[in-house]
């Protein structure tokens, strides 16, 4: 005994019905990684960049002078 015709074409739409919620779920997931990538791509070098630009620029140790000693180099703290 098989599926009467009616039958079977309500188990074919729902098996439709059921691939096409599968295919909706992967575009919202695509689109969704999509989306999270390019923010990331974008707003990452952004905050690198504010960063680097916020940081003063490093001039050397300005608060130790060597000194020459008959022991060797060392290093003295400055008064300034």
């Amino acid at each position: 005994m098989g599926y009467a015709p009616n039958d079977r074409i309500e188990l074919l739409e729902k098996e439709t019905e059921i691939k096409n919620k599968s295919l909706i779920i992967a575009e919202w997931f695509g689109t969704i990684y999509l989306i999270y990538t390019v923010t990331l791509l974008l707003v990452l070098p952004a905050a690198v960049i504010v960063d680097i630009k916020l940081r003063p620029e490093y001039d050397g140790d300005d608060l130790y002078e060597v000194i020459e000693g008959s022991e060797g180099s060392s290093t003295k703290k400055t008064d300034d």
